[in-house]
C-alpha cells in the first residue's frame, strides 16, 4: 500500500458571498468593519484569497459585469505538488477621478516559521482609480507548489497591500493555514 502525501487547508479565505456581501455594502456607501477575511485602514480594504484553479477563476472574473462577484471555491484538501495562486481583491485605492498606485507584498511562511516564499512591491493596480463601490482584482498573483522537499506541517501565506499616494498600508489577513499529512 502506497501513502499519498496530501496538503490540507483550513481556509479563511472569503466564500463567494462575503465577497459579494462587501461589494453590496460598499456599493451602498455603508462603512464595511474588518473580519477576520478582510481587513482595512482609512477606507482602503483588502483581502487575500487562495485559488486552486487560477484560470476558472480569472475567467469569471474578467467576463462577467463588475458587479458580479466571482466564485471563490474554499479548498479543504490538495495534493502535493498541486499549484495554488494566492491573489489580493481590494477597493477603496486612490481618489476619485485620480489614480491607484498601489503594489503587494506576498509571503509565505512554511510550518517551522522559516520564509517559503517572498515577493515584495509586486504591481497591484497602476493606473486610473477604480469606482468607489468596487471590489477590484490586483494584478499580481503568487503561485506556490508544496513539493517533495518542503516539510510537512502547517503553511501560511501573508500579503500587504500598500497604496502609494496615501501611505496607506493594509495587512490582509492569513489566507490559509495548511497542513500536511500522509493518507494511505
Amino acid at each position: 500500500m502506497r501513502a499519498v502525501a496530501t496538503v490540507l487547508l483550513m481556509v479563511t479565505a472569503t466564500p463567494a458571498s462575503v465577497l459579494g456581501r462587501w461589494q453590496q455594502d460598499l456599493q451602498a456607501g455603508k462603512t464595511v468593519a474588518d473580519t477576520e477575511w478582510r481587513k482595512s485602514v482609512d477606507g482602503l480594504g483588502v483581502q487575500l484569497l487562495l485559488i486552486d484553479d487560477e484560470e476558472a477563476f480569472l475567467k469569471e472574473w474578467t467576463t462577467t459585469p463588475e458587479s458580479h462577484v466571482a466564485m471563490v471555491k474554499s479548498v479543504s484538501r490538495v495534493k502535493r505538488g498541486a499549484v495554488l495562486t494566492a491573489v489580493i481583491v481590494f477597493s477603496g485605492c486612490g481618489r476619485p477621478n485620480g489614480n491607484c498606485d498601489a503594489t503587494v507584498d506576498f509571503t509565505v511562511l512554511g510550518p517551522d516559521g522559516s520564509v517559503h516564499g517572498d515577493v515584495r512591491g509586486a504591481a497591484a493596480w497602476s493606473g486610473p482609480a477604480p469606482k468607489p463601490g468596487i471590489v477590484v482584482l490586483g494584478g499580481a498573483h503568487l503561485q506556490m507548489r508544496i513539493d517533495r522537499t518542503r516539510q510537512l506541517g502547517e503553511y501560511t501565506v501573508h500579503g500587504t497591500l500598500r497604496e502609494s499616494h496615501s501611505k496607506r498600508e493594509v495587512i490582509s489577513p492569513s489566507a490559509s493555514r495548511s497542513s500536511n499529512s500522509a493518507a494511505a
